[in-house]
């Protein structure tokens, strides 16, 4: 069982983390009002191709006979 000043510490923590997440996303969304909407549909292009290639390779991995 925690000490109340460890339950306190950990708690702390979570805090902290939230903030820097919100932080972290409050800027991404201000960077992203700041773009311009053809610059915002290259993004999510782009992104869209990243994450299909790692799916790809992730197939890929699942099917080698290593992992079998």
């Amino acid at each position: 069982m925690l000490s109340n000043e460890q339950h306190i510490q950990k708690e702390d923590k979570a805090s902290q983390t939230i903030e820097a997440l919100n932080e972290k996303t409050t800027r991404t969304l201000n960077k992203r009002k700041a773009m311009l909407p053809n610059q915002v549909e290259e993004r999510q292009e782009n992104y869209a191709k990243t994450t299909l290639k790692m799916k790809r390779f992730a197939f890929h991995i699942r099917q080698s006979p290593i992992f079998k």
